[in-house]
């Protein structure tokens, strides 16, 4: 019997040394010391308690091992309806995430709109509060002109804290000179409040004519018009300008194609083009519209 009783604990590996136990060690430096694999068939508490689906075993500020989660935003609510509203914090949720994106300019035959601004915050809320946004609208598009894109805002009254976005502007035309449209910019309210991030909108592209000689008798006139501007934080949302070949020559329009417009979230729309000769006017398209803006909530 007492051969038997040693054999096990020989193969066992399986010793105990002042209170720490030992599985494949002779000199366990824990309460619990494996040397070797862990094979499990049921699931892992710390301090009683049992991890949720997605959640992982880690560290918290005091040291102890905890279940917690890898991303602290694992949920979001998109707002690109034109139009204000509110948003309630579900329960367990104390920190949120927003972003911020306002409307693109409009197009017209000067130039693309610009694009809208970009916020972005992260700030504490409170269960069953709300946060109010409003999502602005894509300017409107046109020929000799258009409109900005709208502002988006978000607020938190008990922070009394405001993100706010800004449209992108429209190209215009001063003393003969065709202006860039801006960008839209962005601003924070709020006493003190450091954890945003923003960025511009870029400005639209304005239309850019070249004109040579295609023989001795023929001049051809050619543009390629300009871009709309990328909302702040994106890319590719800018809408195309509009192009067309002009034979000056016998004033007739060659080839023409009509420009898109801007992409949500804060896009702005792509210049139109007017074709024109002194005494007659050729064709014309008008710039199409910004796309509208977005709000995010992370939480």
């Amino acid at each position: 019997m007492k051969f038997l009783v040693l054999l096990a604990t020989s193969f066992l590996s399986i010793y105990a040394f002042s209170q720490n136990v030992g599985i494949g060690t002779t000199n366990p430096g824990e309460r619990l010391d494996v040397n070797g694999n862990i094979n499990l068939t049921g699931t892992i508490k710390t301090n009683g308690v049992d991890g949720s689906t997605g959640q992982v075993l880690m560290k918290n500020s005091s040291g102890n091992l905890v279940w917690g989660d890898m991303s602290e935003f694992r949920n979001l609510s998109t707002f690109t309806a034109q139009g204000s509203g509110t948003w309630t914090v579900p329960a367990g949720i104390t920190r949120v995430w927003v972003e911020v994106w306002a409307a693109g300019g409009g197009g017209n035959q000067y130039g693309g709109g610009g694009g809208g601004g970009y916020i972005s915050a992260v700030f504490t809320v409170a269960p069953g509060t709300t946060v109010s946004y409003t999502v602005g609208g894509g300017g409107a598009g046109g020929t000799t002109s258009s409109t900005a894109g709208g502002n988006s805002v978000a607020s938190y009254v008990p922070q009394a804290l405001t993100l706010t976005a800004f449209g992108g502007a429209v190209a215009s035309l001063s003393s003969s000179f065709v202006l860039y449209s801006t960008g839209g910019s962005f601003s924070v309210s709020g006493a003190g409040f450091t954890a945003f991030r923003g960025m511009n909108g870029q400005p639209g592209r304005i239309l850019q004519p070249t004109s040579y000689q295609y023989n001795a008798t023929t001049f051809i006139e050619s543009c390629f018009a300009g871009e709309g501007g990328n909302g702040g934080n994106t890319s590719d949302t800018g809408g195309k300008g509009a192009v067309f070949i002009h034979n000056t020559s016998t004033n007739t329009l060659i080839r023409s194609g009509f420009g898109t417009g801007g992409i949500v979230p804060g896009g702005g729309g792509g210049s139109g083009y007017a074709a024109i000769i002194p005494g007659a006017s050729l064709g014309f398209a008008a710039g199409p519209g910004g796309a509208g803006g977005m709000v995010i909530i992370h939480y």
